[in-house]
């Protein structure tokens, strides 16, 4: 599907925070916009919440140590450090030829990223924030939120981030898996990627020979012989994980969330243990 063919949907929409994992979000928002050719929008929120409630802990956000700070005073170095950052999110895009525009929002984060996802193409997200940099198993809440609010596609940023030639999609039958699917195919139309299709048989195999011939007929169909199918026995997430390890591919495409979220986050989830698990990017379908 070539750029002009998607309309207004043609932009990455990039919260971006400062913290450590964002810059590996927007560096992995850069690769796909690259390999899609569309562009990044790159939005930075003022988080009311931080701002206006007079108790709430804005210290690791700013990355300063004075504690009482009035109100004009936190707002003033909120939009400071959102400038200074989109500054270099914008040097950074030119660097690679992506095109990028850049935004301040103030209000609640969550409301006006969802907001301008409605916009867009692609959520880019990272896993936690700056509350958080050396805990590489935590989701922290406000990618929680958007998880499973969020109606369009996430790029989730790891800990790593390494240019894109080799993708792996992991594939259960399920719609959202086929969803994943058809980004596979939509990066593949866009250039020369390896492609990596793997089917994890679980304590029900027998839907698997199925699962194999979905992928041979969707990428047949797509005149697409640039793929590799791999067959793996065991916990889904965990092969997941070890065969982008031993494969030493650069993203993971994979199925969302279903709607059952409360369930998920009391039971856990495939797409919840690879996030907690992979240090790579993630395109949530």
């Amino acid at each position: 599907m070539k750029k002009k063919e998607l309309g207004r949907l043609t932009k990455i929409l990039l919260a971006i925070d400062g913290s450590e994992i964002s810059w590996n979000t927007a560096t992995a928002s850069i690769e796909v916009a690259k390999a899609l050719d569309i562009e990044i929008l790159g939005l930075y929120v003022i988080d009311e919440e931080l701002v206006l409630n007079d108790y709430a802990d804005y210290i690791k956000e700013l990355g300063v140590k004075e504690l009482l700070l009035s109100r004009t005073d936190k707002a003033a170095l909120f939009k400071n450090r959102g400038h200074e950052i989109l500054q270099k999110l914008k040097s950074r895009c030119r660097e690679t030829g992506v095109l990028a525009t850049t935004e301040i929002g103030l209000g609640g984060v969550e409301k006006m990223v969802l907001d301008q996802a409605q916009k867009s193409m692609i959520l880019a997200i990272g896993r936690r924030g700056n509350g958080h940099p050396d805990s590489p198993d935590y989701l922290g809440k406000n990618f929680r939120h958007f998880a499973h609010r969020s109606k369009i596609p996430l790029l989730v940023g790891g800990d790593r981030v390494k240019p894109l030639k080799k993708i792996l999609i992991a594939y259960n039958g399920r719609e959202r898996a086929q969803k994943a699917l058809n980004w596979a195919i939509r990066f593949l139309n866009h250039g020369m990627f390896e492609i990596l299709a793997l089917v994890v048989k679980e304590e029900d195999s027998s839907s698997v020979r199925v699962w194999e011939e979905d992928i041979k007929s969707e990428f047949s169909q797509n005149g697409i012989k640039n793929f590799r199918l791999i067959i793996q026995q065991g916990n889904a997430a965990e092969r997941i994980v070890e065969t982008v390890v031993t494969s030493q591919s650069d993203l993971v495409i994979m199925g969302g969330y279903s709607h059952k979220a409360l369930l998920e986050w009391l039971e856990g989830s495939t797409l919840e243990s690879v996030l907690r698990k992979m240090p790579l990017p993630v395109l949530v379908a």
